[in-house]
């Protein structure tokens, strides 16, 4: 059989495995890579992308759960059983497709299948040894980050199945542009993402996270809790819990994470560069098949040996575009809105040209942060800036209409003018 490659997405459930596996068959076919997706979640026959292979066409979930008396958790488990004991079955589906498949497997979100049952990891494992080149792709919810315990046991997941499945593994915190709906993050992004010291999270423990949709009511019972013996009891040794796991946890050194939005195709891009460098793909850029994919990859290659310059860069630009903690912290370190002269004679001649940076976008979150050039004075009817941005490669993108208070000048406090 031919070297193939793919991905291998897990995850909790809700995470939103599903919908990663469509996105990516989507951003993948629009690099002009030959994918093609196999759902092996037989709990999940409605899927918005188009499989190729399917396990329920193999074997049934509801008629496990009748005949052997199971439930959803125990059905799972047998199937995936089952799968192992027909692992011939598979490769023959997969041969079907052609050599030239990039495959992504799409898996059931039951954590213990890949925390304490061996049958995935010796699908895993027989996969490999059919010189599949596969990464294995855990997904958890980025809003966990808002809520230290349910974090530290993410963190603590995370590691097992890392153990347990042996595999190249990149662990993901998907919806990230929605990770503070559920309340302020204690640390930067950048925290989370390389998990350098957690024991830094144990003082958060015992605050509760503030929620837009906690009443009156939730509060005051929180506090009657909270002064109860029993409850001080509890804290205690759920600290001393917590504080063993992080210990572990770093201990290993083994966890970190990258972000995703799977509605931007950058951060879905940034993730599928990641995941090429850890399956090996990127070393086989000769043989892409189209001008695109071939760009692509020789990009990639190019890029292996800045890895930690990249890990800044996209650290910082997630982090300014979806943590409102760096840009409270940025606005008190950066300089003041840039000011538009007030003499209609040397608005133009003073604006134009000048370097800026964007901050405090609402409508468009995903320009802050980024540089460009003015390109047109105040408009006499809205006092908009005309800025053109610069696309990181070498061109423009715009003009955007924008505000000045939501420009940083490069060139000092007042647009044009240097700063002393």
């Amino acid at each position: 059989m031919p070297t193939r490659f793919g991905q291998l997405i897990i995850g909790t459930p809700g995470a939103g495995k599903t919908t990663y596996a469509s996105g990516m068959q989507q951003f993948l076919s629009g690099l002009g890579r030959d994918v093609a997706v196999v759902n092996l979640d037989p709990a999940n026959e409605e899927v918005p992308y188009e499989a190729a292979i399917s396990l329920s066409d193999l074997v049934s979930l509801d008629s496990v759960m009748d005949r052997m008396a199971l439930g959803p958790n125990g059905g799972l488990v047998y199937c995936m059983e089952y799968l192992e004991a027909n692992i011939d079955w598979l490769l023959e589906k997969i041969d079907g497709l052609g050599s030239a498949k990039y495959l992504v497997f799409d898996f059931p979100g039951q954590v213990e299948l890949f925390t304490h049952c061996s049958s995935v990891q010796r699908i895993m494992q027989r996969l490999t040894k059919e010189d599949f080149r596969l990464t294995v792709i855990n997904l958890i919810d980025a809003h966990h980050c808002s809520e230290p315990s349910k974090f530290i046991s993410a963190s603590l997941l995370a590691l097992t199945m890392m153990v347990q499945l042996e595999m190249p593994h990149i662990n993901v915190l998907s919806k990230v542009d929605l990770m503070e709906q559920f309340g302020a993050l204690p640390f930067n992004l950048e925290f989370f993402m390389d998990l350098q010291d957690m024991g830094r999270l144990l003082p958060y423990l015992d605050a509760p996270p503030a929620r837009p949709d906690q009443g009156e009511e939730d509060g005051d019972n929180a506090a009657a809790l909270e002064d109860s013996a029993a409850h001080a009891v509890f804290k205690a040794k759920r600290r001393r819990l917590h504080a063993a796991v992080c210990e572990l946890v770093d201990d290993y050194g083994l966890v970190s994470f990258e972000t995703l939005n799977i509605q931007s195709a950058e951060s879905v891009g940034r993730l599928l560069a990641r995941v090429d460098k850890a399956n090996g793909y990127v070393f086989g850029a000769s043989e892409c098949a189209s001008t695109a994919e071939a760009k692509y990859a020789s990009k990639l290659f190019s890029s292996i040996s800045s890895d930690t310059e990249m890990n800044a860069e996209r650290t910082l630009l997630v982090q300014e575009r979806y943590s409102t903690r760096l840009a409270e912290e940025r606005a008190t370190e950066m300089p003041a809105p840039m000011q538009v002269p007030q003499s209609p004679a040397l608005r133009n001649a003073v604006i134009v040209g000048s370097r800026v940076a964007l901050r405090g976008l609402v409508a468009k979150p995903e320009l802050n942060g980024l540089v460009g050039v003015v390109a047109g004075g105040p408009s006499a009817k809205t006092g908009r800036l005309a800025v053109r941005l610069d696309n990181g490669q070498g061109g423009v993108q715009g003009p955007f209409q924008l505000k000045p208070e939501n420009l940083v000048s490069l060139d000092g406090g007042v647009l044009g003018v240097s700063a002393p």
